[in-house]
């Protein structure tokens, strides 16, 4: 496990919680497996960067976000309680 791979994992997973998404829905919007998912997230897997980009759209967030320092998520929430 690569140090970026372990970031990258853990904003992934970071976000994906704090949205309140399963791995299973993650997975079904990403068009991934739920192996991949797991393996991304605990960062036993260096993504493609088009997996990359559909976990993103999956989670409606730039890219960019994942490659920041180890984040933290405060969403704003639009009072129809859809994050933002």
């Amino acid at each position: 496990m690569t140090e970026r791979a372990a970031m990258i994992g853990y904003n992934i997973h970071t976000i994906r919680e704090a949205k309140g998404l399963s791995v299973i829905e993650t997975c079904k919007r990403a068009d991934i497996s739920k192996q991949t998912l797991w393996g991304i997230e605990n960062g036993h897997v260096n993504p493609k960067v088009s997996t990359v980009v559909s976990i993103a759209t999956a989670l409606e967030v730039p890219v960019g976000l994942f490659f920041e320092k180890k984040i933290k998520c405060t969403l704003l929430v639009k009072p129809d309680k859809q994050a933002i």
